[in-house]
């Protein structure tokens, strides 16, 4: 008699792959399209932090800096992806060895995704919001070092609620097992999480662009210049001007990541933890994620020139040795 199955008992679809002899080939080349695509985030990521680790301005620029961090957690997945990839190209690697890594892959799968949403969607529309608005929060948040232990105390955060309900059992390594009897906890505590993120960005968000429309239609130049005031008038125009540019430009910048995030990242945000959900369905979830962390880089560089020449000089700079 066939022991009827439970919504739990599920395989990846790599896994599907390597048991199996008839697809041993399609095995091997969705393994190293993994690889490749792990190699290039972390090359890509790498990049983004060493450039801006080396330029003090672009870490002094809080905007820029929020921005740029993303690639912590983009970093993160690269190294998820490669050892993903890599515990099923050695055959070497002891069983023992694979649920340990396998338990720390997904761990780390779940909490890069988390931290994208939470330095997306909540700080980053935060930040857009405080600015504009001119609120004291902003500086009392983002000011100085302030700003990374914001960050550092948000991780660990995220990385508490993701590892205190860990409960494995002996079956195979994916998410419900990892989880064992707390994953009717984990489950909607994660989407809720998740959807908590994206409330608060849309209503930031929302709140950011109102100000815009309201700030510069009330700081707009008067139409109505006399001989007297024309240099004053020049002056506060070209100020305005200024402002109104740079705070367009941000928001452009923050437009394209959260609305990238969104469409590529945001379905495994919140339907990756369904047990039930098709093997073919999770490859599509995770490649969207995969797609958003080779993106995000050269949105950055597309959107922050200075980005774009510290790590043109990093290039220089090896050409010359």
């Amino acid at each position: 008699m066939q022991t009827p199955t439970t919504p739990y008992e599920h395989k990846n679809v790599t896994q599907l792959y390597i048991t199996d002899p008839a697809t041993s080939i399609v095995a091997q080349i969705v393994v190293l399209i993994i690889m490749g695509f792990g190699i290039m985030i972390l090359l890509e990521n790498f990049l983004v932090l060493v450039a801006a680790i080396r330029n003090k301005k672009l870490r002094d620029n809080i905007h820029n800096n929020l921005v740029l961090f993303l690639s912590v957690s983009d970093f993160l997945l690269g190294i998820n992806i490669l050892l993903y990839a890599i515990l099923y190209i050695d055959k070497n690697i002891s069983k023992e060895t694979k649920n340990r890594v396998c338990i720390i892959n997904i761990c780390l799968w779940c909490t890069t995704i988390q931290m994208s949403l939470l330095q997306t969607f909540f700080i980053i529309s935060l930040n857009r919001y405080l600015v504009i608005s001119e609120r004291k929060l902003n500086k009392m948040l983002w000011n100085g070092n302030r700003k990374y232990v914001v960050y550092i105390v948000s991780w660990v955060g995220i990385i508490v609620i993701i590892t205190s309900l860990l409960s494995p059992t002996k079956e195979r390594c994916h998410l419900t097992s990892l989880y064992g009897a707390n994953f009717h906890i984990f489950q909607p505590l994660y989407f809720s999480i998740n959807s908590i993120f994206l409330l608060m960005t849309i209503i930031f968000y929302i709140l950011a662009l109102k100000c815009v429309l309201q700030k510069y239609r009330k700081i707009s130049p008067s139409a109505s210049v006399t001989i007297q005031n024309i240099s004053s008038n020049n002056g506060q125009d070209q100020m305005y001007q200024l402002k109104r540019r740079r705070i367009i430009k941000s928001m452009k910048l923050v437009s394209t990541v959260i609305g990238t995030l969104f469409f590529l990242s945001g379905p495994m945000a919140f339907l990756g933890t369904i047990a039930s959900f098709s093997q073919i369905g999770n490859l599509l979830l995770s490649f969207g994620v995969t797609i958003n962390a080779v993106v995000n880089p050269v949105i950055y560089c597309t959107h922050i020139e200075e980005l774009k020449n510290e790590i043109k000089a990093l290039f220089q700079m090896t050409d010359r040795r």
